[in-house]
């Protein structure tokens, strides 16, 4: 008796351990799938899940506008899949696959156009030779894209290009270079005019395609206000990825002709979503601060500048005197056109530009008076001895006395001095709201001693300025008697009819 149930204890065990292990074996049969995109903005994926061993599956990498499909790799990095959708058999393990995407340029190419031309070329980022496919070149006559090509690894990085028009010769063909590893493009240094059949480079002799050398742009920003502008180009574009570097307060500002952004103390948010190499911006920053941005140098392209003001933005990587920046300005500026910086300005008198802003540069922001819709195109330059010129900041006879920089708003008066001539070399002006200076300037011998005297003051007008002059460095300041409202970008006298300014002698 105790012999059967003992025998019926050793099987009722022996059930409950083949039952656990069936359970086990089932429990071990499933298995994950997982999938990732990389970069996570790249494509959408399907596929991903739960799945017993031996089971088939459709997986599907779908890219999403602006990037395109490379490949599928698995945790170690080997390539699994270089198509899309595949079909894949789950084995008696976890498995994660990454499918990888690069973004693309969104250029169309112009079809059916009449003539061509063939460019043999290499494309060289940092002075080597690129062969990655996945580099895209672009030719553009205005933005209109002509041509699109890529490096060929089989043939060393060559790329054939053809480029099309619908004129036989004579348009100006520039070249852009997509790089897929910063998601943007840069102008590249080299530019030819489009002739028909003509073959540019050889295998022999490819076409160099080099972009714009990577630049440092260094801003230095005032407490108060800043007149500010970029000349470099990223991905992203916002304030908050611009200037992450910076360490604004709350409610600091930044001012664009069309749009402001404030900072809420933990981004900057507003109407003004992005930077913009054409324009020029005032900053307000609750301390004085300095940061420095590295990317690509922005394109120098064409900036449509509209009668009335516009706020300007500057793109070389050097200061150039205002003549050569502004050599290329079409159509000619008019008589009494104008330019203003934060703290000088300059005019145009028929035949060149003259005033006490005598070099534009890197970083800074201007504001553009013109008399007819114009357009710029900035000198392509790299830096040297010529045009590498130091800001030069103004100097005054009277020295430890200057206006502060870092007014929000500024405005230009082209005076005169009634009184004997030899007497001008000497003087001074100086300008006052209230007690405190606002402007000062000497006069210019070779202009027939006029003065060109820039105001700033941080509210945009109806401020009442009166002015002062001293001689010979004598610290004694005499009255004038003429006054005049502060209007922001206003105008006072021009180079026939300046304002004439008269010692109070009572």
């Amino acid at each position: 008796m105790r012999k059967t149930q003992l025998t019926a204890v050793f099987f009722f065990l022996l059930t409950l351990f083949f039952l656990g292990q069936q359970q086990v074996s089932f429990a071990q049969s499933v298995y994950n799938l997982n999938l990732l995109s990389e970069p996570a903005e790249g494509g959408v994926l399907q596929g991903a899940g739960s799945y017993e061993a031996g089971e088939t599956i459709a997986v599907e990498a779908t890219a999403q506008d602006g990037f395109k499909f490379i490949n599928w790799t698995n945790e170690a990095g080997d390539v699994v899949s270089t198509e899309a959708s595949f079909n894949y058999v789950m084995p008696a393990n976890d498995t994660t696959f990454v499918a990888h995407f690069v973004c693309t340029p969104a250029w169309t190419e112009v079809a059916n156009l009449q003539y061509n031309m063939q460019v043999v070329g290499l494309v060289r980022l940092d002075q080597v030779v690129v062969t990655d496919s996945n580099i895209v070149v672009g030719a553009f006559v205005g933005d209109e894209c002509r041509g699109i090509a890529s490096p060929i690894p089989a043939f060393g990085g060559l790329l054939f290009m053809t480029v099309s028009s619908n004129v036989a010769s004579g348009e100006l063909v520039t070249l852009k270079i997509w790089n897929p590893d910063f998601c943007e493009s840069c102008t590249a240094v080299q530019a030819f005019t489009f002739e028909n059949q003509l073959q540019l480079g050889t295998l022999d002799e490819p076409f160099i395609i080099e972009c714009l050398n990577e630049i440092t742009l260094d801003l230095n920003f005032n407490q108060s206000y800043t007149w500010f502008s970029i000349n470099v180009v990223q991905y992203d574009m916002s304030p908050n990825a611009l200037l992450a570097d910076l360490q604004p307060c709350y409610n600091d500002r930044i001012i664009g002709q069309h749009a402001f952004a404030v900072y809420s103390g933990t981004e900057w948010v507003g109407s003004l979503t992005e930077l913009s190499p054409h324009e020029m911006y005032r900053m307000r920053l609750c301390s004085a601060q300095s940061i420095s941005l590295t990317s690509n140098q922005a394109p120098n392209e064409t900036i449509n500048l509209l009668s009335g003001s516009t706020w300007l933005g500057y793109r070389p990587n050097e200061c150039m005197s205002v003549n050569a920046a502004l050599a290329n300005l079409t159509p000619t500026p008019e008589y009494n056109d104008r330019i203003l910086g934060q703290n000088a300005f300059a005019l145009y008198n028929g035949s060149q530009w003259i005033g006490s802003l005598t070099q534009l540069c890197p970083g800074k922001g201007y504001i553009m008076k013109l008399t007819n819709n114009s357009e710029l195109t900035y000198p392509l330059t790299r830096k040297s001895s010529e045009n590498n010129l130091s800001e030069i900041e103004p100097t005054h006879l009277l020295k430890g006395v200057n206006p502060r920089g870092d007014f929000a708003f500024g405005m230009m008066v082209v005076a005169q001095l009634s009184m004997d001539k030899k007497m001008f070399s000497s003087a001074t002006i100086y300008a006052y709201i209230g007690n405190d200076l606002c402007g000062m300037a000497a006069a210019d011998a070779e202009e027939d001693n006029l003065i060109f005297l820039h105001l700033g003051a941080d509210k945009n007008l109806d401020e009442l300025v009166h002015f002062k002059v001293n001689f010979d460095n004598d610290k004694t300041q005499l009255d004038i008697l003429e006054k005049i409202n502060f209007q922001a970008a206003g105008a006072v006298g021009d180079l026939k009819t300046p304002l004439m300014l008269h010692l109070n002698t009572e």
